[in-house]
């Protein structure tokens, strides 16, 4: 298959770019554009002057406007059907100018039927609110130096433009749409709305009237035959749909919610921008798009990734800054909602730190709402039967082989130095092991000591996991490293927080996160 790549639209250079060729399958169709049916203060008085029965003499003289400034306005509201006029006689309401003047004027068809192409997004299967009027054969092919990269289903392209049904409720509203963002489109460029207002205003066809849609496919079903019903405005043909590639661009901008912006495939002048990024959010978070043949969550992580270090955490959005540093934690984030969103309240402070108490403070909510909640996790997935079973055996055991042995032994079972332990002494031990069922009150050296005595004992799949990292005697060093400078922050211990104990812990603590959620790896 070798469907081409169209270009609709102009770029701005940008180095942080990625040109891709978004799949879409192009309706044939006749539509019917929806008529204006706004009118401006002239056009609104005139037509209430028509139902008061006055001549276009009389209307002139009340409106002190020139005769054929009235007849030019005439002409407009006869061309909306408004007013109407036979020869020798004046100008009439029509129904259609009655209701306006009601307040129930309804959207309406114009009688001119054109031809054109609708787009539907190959993979979402959604059909986008765009109206390409004449042949596609018309719109220029991408003729740039470097191809775009594809963007496609699992299983290549004859996957990517699978048939699939056109509902014209659904082909309806899109079209209706179209005309709407057209308004905005003009309204921005007039100045009328900031660019910001047009962004929200832009229709982006997520709300749909059941109801609504069933009345409109029932009312297509049953003129099929014939010319489009009234106020249908959009019917696809019986073309079979073409399979093409619209040239969009992604924007690598770590600063932005997520890492990234989309720039849209056609010349809304970027006020569509933000609906096609929806659409690309989409596509990653589906898990069934692919970008030159790898997961598309995957190729945007680690372009991200590649730009995300050159920004500041001042400029870096909270999702760009979890990717890069805690990716586990991106991916469990619905597992750990409350480390996630807690470690969003600290990446805020993290961005506007400046003084060293406020760094000492960041220490703490780390330690105690990230590190500490993540190895309490692991002592709640554990039954505190089991828990009070394994204490008890334990301080046996330790009665049986005594003090060293025991830390030998359950160093030994982790992959540990058996002098990793040789600092804890008996009466230490003893206290440890009192409060392994206890989530509160000890410390990240305690918690993992008593991780090695649960494995030892129990061999928990969550545990044994973390424990025989290959590195696990590095994280051991390391949460040592870690837990003096939490004192620090939580204790009189006499010795002072510096600049240098916050460089550390930023540089080091993630390493720790890291390895405990991948503890959890193979749990879901």
């Amino acid at each position: 298959m070798n469907a081409d790549i169209l270009s609709m639209r102009r770029f701005d250079a940008n180095d942080q770019a990625i040109d891709i060729a978004l799949p879409v399958l192009a309706i044939e169709c006749e539509a019917t554009p929806p008529m204006e049916n706004f009118l401006d203060a002239y056009e609104e008085a005139v037509l209430k002057l028509v139902s008061l029965g006055l001549s276009t003499g009389g209307i002139s003289k009340t409106l002190n406007a020139t005769e054929s400034l009235v007849e030019e306005i005439l002409t407009h509201l006869e061309a909306k059907e408004y007013v109407h006029r036979e020869i020798g006689r004046p100008w009439e309401l029509t129904e259609n100018g009655e209701e306006y003047l009601n307040g129930g004027i309804r959207e309406r068809a114009s009688a001119d039927s054109q031809y054109g192409y609708m787009f539907v997004n190959a993979i979402k299967k959604e059909i986008l609110p765009y109206f390409h009027q004449g042949d596609v054969g018309t719109i220029s092919l991408f003729r740039g130096g470097h191809l775009p990269l594809k963007l496609t289903a699992e299983g290549g392209e004859a996957q990517t433009f699978a048939p699939v049904e056109i509902k014209h409720a659904r082909l309806k509203k899109a079209y209706r749409a179209y005309f709407r963002n057209l308004k905005v489109v003009d309204d921005y460029l007039e100045s009328a709305i900031p660019k910001e207002e047009a962004f929200d205003l832009f229709f982006d066809l997520e709300s749909f009237d059941e109801e609504e849609d069933e009345a409109i496919e029932r009312n297509f079903q049953e003129n099929k035959a014939g010319r489009l019903p009234q106020n249908m405005f959009i019917r696809a043909l019986r073309g079979k749909p073409k399979n093409l590639y619209l040239r969009m661009r992604i924007i690598i901008d770590p600063s932005y919610p997520g890492g990234y912006r989309a720039e849209s495939p056609f010349d809304f002048y970027g006020v569509d921008d933000n609906y096609f990024l929806r659409q690309i959010q989409w596509l990653e978070q589906s898990e069934k798009a692919y970008l030159d043949n790898e997961l598309m969550q995957d190729f945007l992580h680690r372009e991200i990734c590649k730009l995300s270090p050159s920004y500041t955490n001042a400029l870096k959005d909270y999702g760009v800054f979890v990717l890069e540093r805690m990716p586990m934690l991106s991916i469990y984030r619905s597992r750990f909602p409350y480390v996630y969103e807690d470690m969003e309240r600290i990446y805020g402070l993290m961005q506007r730190q400046s003084s060293l108490l406020e760094k000492e403070n960041i220490v703490n909510n780390l330690a105690r709402c990230v590190v500490e909640a993540l190895f309490n996790i692991y002592f709640r997935s554990v039954d505190q039967s089991r828990l009070e079973q394994i204490r008890q055996k334990a301080l046996d055991d330790v009665k049986i082989y005594g003090c060293e042995e025991y830390k030998q032994r359950i160093c030994g079972n982790a992959g540990l130095s058996g002098d990793t332990l040789h600092w804890v002494t008996w009466k230490y031990l003893n206290t440890i092991l009192n409060r392994i069922n206890m989530t509160y009150g000890n410390s990240i050296v305690e918690k993992f000591i008593n991780m090695l005595v649960i494995d030892y004992h129990l061999s928990d799949a969550q545990l044994h996991r973390f424990l025989t990292q290959r590195d696990i005697q590095r994280k051991y060093i390391l949460i040592d490293k870690l837990n003096r400078i939490r004192r620090k922050v939580s204790h009189d211990t006499g010795d002072r927080f510096v600049n240098e104990d916050y460089e550390f812990y930023m540089e080091n603590v993630f390493e720790l996160v890291n390895g405990l959620l991948d503890g959890f790896r193979g749990d879901e």
